[in-house]
């Protein structure tokens, strides 16, 4: 698709179990979001007519997770579909079929999505934005490149170290996880029953195809296995500690398992980025 020529774009909300506490729908609207927003549920959740009555039925679109058991590499024995990976992979057939040319695939519990910038050395965030703004610039940048396969906002971690943080130095960094900004024809898969986001943007990382996330804009949303439902209790089961192994397996040449955290630590994975993101090459190195 050629840039400025109009296109359809919405954003899906991944949900599963808690009808009543979606934050992302009301933040996108809080910041500056006007455009379609779709619920992306199950066939098995209990919860489904709940989400049909709180936002209407046309903006609730339904998939069976057993429709992407043979697409999906879950990468265990464990048959638990308990996981967003089936959703994840659901988006791009359930954005083709409403007719989106691009996409914006969200978890459901962001509380706030804020600009971030440096003055000096001091990290600063915004009390509003305009996403819709926003969603356009980071389709534009889709569209300068076909290997561009997904854009994402930044998450808080992203900016520890202030204004030494890698995303301050660089700008951007070569991953993807939580959002993702995508174009329908340019579709990829989602692999393993954890770190699903983790897996994808490393393995086809490293076979060339890019993956950014940008330093402008953040996603906020609760630590991780304190808000009931969605994924809460396979993490609370199985905590950091096996979701890190699933990228290990994936790409073993330059993810590795470290130790995260200051007083209280645990199991996180560990990406070598120089070591698995091919660079792109100075022709003056090229060989006559």
């Amino acid at each position: 698709m050629t840039k400025n020529k109009p296109y359809k774009f919405a954003c899906l909300i991944l949900c599963h179990g808690r009808p009543y506490n979606t934050p992302t729908y009301d933040t996108l609207r809080k910041f500056g979001y006007t455009g379609e927003i779709y619920i992306i549920c199950d066939d098995e959740d209990k919860t489904l007519d709940d989400y049909k009555q709180i936002y209407g039925e046309e903006w609730v679109k339904v998939f069976s997770k057993s429709d992407y058991v043979d697409l999906i590499d879950t990468m265990d024995i464990t048959k638990d579909k308990k996981c967003a990976v089936y959703a994840r992979n659901a988006c791009f057939d359930i954005a083709e079929s409403i007719g989106l040319d691009y996409f914006c695939e969200l978890d459901d519990d962001y509380t706030t999505i804020p600009y971030r910038w440096i003055e000096g050395v001091t990290l600063f965030r915004s009390r509003g934005a305009n996403l819709d703004e926003v969603f356009k610039a980071h389709i534009e940048f889709l569209q300068t490149n076909d290997n561009i396969y997904s854009v994402a906002f930044a998450q808080p971690g992203d900016f520890i170290g202030g204004d030494t943080s890698a995303l301050n130095t660089q700008k951007y960094i070569r991953k993807a996880m939580n959002s993702w900004i995508c174009d329908v024809h340019r579709r990829f898969i989602f692999h393993g029953t954890m770190n699903d986001d983790v897996n994808t943007y490393c393995w086809y990382g490293q076979r060339g195809k890019l993956f950014f996330t940008f330093n402008f804009i953040m996603i906020d949303q609760p630590e991780t296995q304190t808000v009931k439902g969605g994924m809460t209790d396979m993490y609370l089961g199985n905590g950091t500690y096996m979701k890190s192994f699933y990228t290990v397996m994936k790409c073993p040449s330059f993810v590795k398992i470290k130790i995260m955290g200051d007083h209280f630590h645990r199991i996180h994975h560990g990406i070598v980025y120089n070591n698995g993101m091919p660079k792109i090459i100075s022709d003056k190195y090229r060989k006559e």
